[in-house]
């Protein structure tokens, strides 16, 4: 379970629910997600869980159900059937929505309240979601009376979670906090080991890449003096060729002229 609850629950299992099959508050990250353009979620809701009211959506961390109803109407066969004839992303929360759309109910946001998740939640709720979701949300963020750690980041396995602070003001509270931080701090150092391996690993990997470009640039560097060397030969050959034609062409011309000059003088 990854929640944490901040006051008591006695008002929420008081709701009416009358004929609605249950309440729950609305998901602001999948509210936000309708609006962002790169996203596919409202064509995946609209397609595949066949919502008519895809902002209507909610979070299946915390609910109120009437079983009653769900007993008689929407039994364990029918809700994994569903499951299994469909691609579902959320699972049984995409179930829920899609059986029991139109017939439930929405609590206040402070029910369920969503932690930033990755850090990146509250950013893409302030800029995708609508005023009023939004608003409701970071209403909620400050007095929640549910924590939902929803995502893959939690208070006893990452350092710095968002809304941590309520898990450990419980967990302070029981006979298991000593192993309870223990274990988080093994979890923290095996994640930090691993992050530096990481980093040792990558770092070795672009001393091998600066290596082979070296080994590259030596045998670059061998070629162009191979070739340096060919080209001043060649030049060589050329300026002594040269030199020869000229000083044939010098002699020809001098014998030439000695020839010219002993016939003028007969």
């Amino acid at each position: 379970c990854d929640l944490v609850a901040c006051t008591d629950l006695a008002p929420l299992f008081d709701t009416s629910l009358g004929q609605h099959f249950l309440a729950g508050t609305l998901d602001v990250g999948a509210l936000a997600l309708l609006n962002d353009p790169e996203s596919d979620w409202r064509s995946y809701l609209e397609e595949t869980l066949k919502l008519a009211s895809p902002q209507h959506y909610f979070q299946a961390g915390v609910l109120v159900m009437n079983l009653e109803r769900f007993r008689a109407e929407l039994p364990t066969d029918e809700l994994l059937a569903f499951a299994a004839q469909n691609k579902l992303r959320f699972l049984d929360q995409d179930v829920l929505n899609a059986l029991t759309a139109g017939n439930n109910l929405v609590v206040p946001m402070d029910w369920d309240v969503l932690m930033d998740s990755c850090g990146t939640r509250v950013a893409h709720v302030k800029q995708f979601a609508s005023p009023e979701v939004r608003d409701q949300y970071l209403q909620a963020r400050l007095a929640p009376k549910v924590v939902h750690y929803a995502g893959p980041d939690k208070p006893w396995n990452t350092v710095g979670v968002d809304l941590a602070e309520c898990f450990w003001a419980y967990a302070r509270r029981t006979p298991f906090y000593e192993e309870a931080a223990s274990q988080s701090m093994t979890q923290r150092l095996n994640k930090l080991e691993s992050a530096a391996w990481q980093a040792v690993e990558g770092i070795w990997a672009r001393i091998g890449d600066i290596e082979v470009r070296i080994t590259n640039l030596e045998t670059e560097n061998a070629q162009l003096k191979r070739e340096i060397v060919r080209l001043e030969e060649e030049l060589e050959l050329k300026r002594q060729r040269t030199i020869k034609d000229f000083l044939f062409k010098k002699e020809k011309a001098v014998s030439g002229d000695s020839g010219k000059l002993e016939q003028s003088q007969e």
